[in-house]
């Protein structure tokens, strides 16, 4: 086995309200009655459901999800964005100065 290190650079901020795309109970739900025409699962503005939402962020055309606080919100240097764990995070990335 090989050992490699991370040299791109990116732009990161602790994940926080308003930084989502949308709030969804996706991850605690089997089944959901809201499905758009396509199958595809609808932001969850007119749930009826009494559950708890989570945050997401759209990422190639699926919902990518993590808790604010607990993640960090990345942006490569293509504009591509991700969540990564915070524990990850703060073990795998250094400030740049």
């Amino acid at each position: 086995m090989k050992t490699y290190k991370k040299s791109e650079t990116i732009n990161a901020k602790i994940f926080e309200s308003g930084d989502e795309d949308g709030m969804s109970c996706i991850p605690f739900v089997s089944i959901c009655k809201w499905k758009n025409k396509e199958g595809k699962y609808k932001d969850c503005k007119n749930c009826t459901l009494d559950i708890k939402k989570q945050p997401y962020i759209n990422i190639l055309n699926d919902k990518w999800f993590g808790e604010w606080e607990s993640n960090y919100l990345c942006i490569d240097t293509n504009g591509n964005r991700s969540l990564v764990d915070k524990n990850v995070f703060e073990h795998t990335y250094e400030e740049v100065r």
